[in-house]
């Protein structure tokens, strides 16, 4: 009986995974913030999608953090990029 159980469930884990997917996962919209954290590992694909939240006005700075450019060193900020000491 047991069996039957479980290889019934493996056959149909396509339907549920997908319903267990959707009830699991949340898509939120972007809020309005005091800055756009770009992390490093998302560097190369994150900068166009950080420049248009920076375009839709919902953060007044953008901040880059990787090996190179550490956090506490550099933003970006409306039509500059200054270094903090």
């Amino acid at each position: 009986m047991l069996g039957v159980f479980l290889l019934l469930l493996f056959l149909g884990r396509n339907v549920w995974l997908k319903a267990l997917g959707v009830w699991v996962i949340k898509e939120d919209l972007p809020k309005s913030s005091n800055v756009i954290f770009l992390l490093g590992g998302t560097f190369s694909r994150g900068v166009l999608e950080a420049a248009d939240l920076y375009h839709q006005g919902l953060a007044p700075a953008i901040l880059f953090c990787d090996e190179h450019f550490p956090v506490e060193r550099y933003v970006v900020s409306p039509g500059s990029v200054r270094r903090n000491p």
